[in-house]
């Protein structure tokens, strides 16, 4: 994933001085029964959990295919949709965590 994932603003996983490190990265979707149903997106989340997976599903084949190289005009990096659509805070750093 380290290879893949292209957060705007951090270094590359090959730096010197990085060996034996990980990063990590994600793409959050609250729903309505989440701890905290709110968001720097959404000061409510109204979603279902059913809608939480289907968006999440629908992300994941978009990355799927940005990774493959595929002509689609809805493929896009995890950088891309977590910068717009995770309602995690790691979304201004791409979902980089």
């Amino acid at each position: 994933m380290a290879a893949n994932h292209s957060s705007k603003g951090v270094a590359p996983a090959a730096v010197a001085g990085t060996e034996g490190k990980i990063r990590c990265a994600h793409l959050l979707v609250k729903h309505r029964d989440s701890r905290r149903p709110a968001s720097w997106r959404e000061p409510k989340i109204t979603r279902s959990v059913e809608e939480a997976r289907t968006m999440i599903e629908n992300y994941h084949k978009q990355i799927q295919a940005y990774e493959e190289g595929k002509e689609d005009p809805n493929a896009k990096s995890l950088s891309e949709l977590a910068t717009t659509e995770s309602d995690c805070s790691s979304a201004r750093k791409g979902g980089d965590l």
